[in-house]
């Protein structure tokens, strides 16, 4: 198994996609972000504090990493006075990266076959109702 410093010395992107949890609490912090190279991009749609923001602010200032897009951060919504608002290195979404009219449709037909199935009902009718992209 590849361990983290292994990974994030040669990744070129490296996207965070855990939950939070003692363990993964800063789980990229100032030493982990020093592994990574000096054109790598942070990725983190996971948890904001999965990844220590004032040792990410510190990076991105230094030029030690390329950059980051962030969907979560450690206090939400993401403070007006951060530095991260105004850093051209960096990519912000308001914690709804996956919110598209197609997302939301998926959603809904899967909520809808869901609850068919939990009580026992054939669900394979829907197919003819959702939409090509659904299918």
């Amino acid at each position: 198994m590849t361990s983290l410093k292994d990974l994030l010395q040669r990744s070129d992107f490296v996207s965070i996609n855990c939950d939070l949890n003692p363990t993964s609490h800063h789980l990229i912090n100032a030493e982990t972000l020093g592994w990574m190279q000096p054109h790598a991009v942070l990725i983190n749609t996971a948890r904001g504090p999965v990844v220590d923001e004032k040792a990410l602010v510190a990076t991105l200032q230094s030029g030690a990493i390329g950059g980051a897009a962030l969907d979560v951060f450690e206090a939400e919504p993401l403070p007006l006075d951060s530095p991260l608002q105004s850093m051209n290195n960096v990519m912000l979404a308001a914690h709804n990266s996956n919110s598209s009219p197609a997302a939301w449709e998926r959603v809904h037909w899967n909520t809808i076959r869901n609850l068919l199935e939990g009580l026992g009902l054939d669900a394979s009718p829907l197919s003819a109702f959702q939409s090509s992209a659904q299918a």
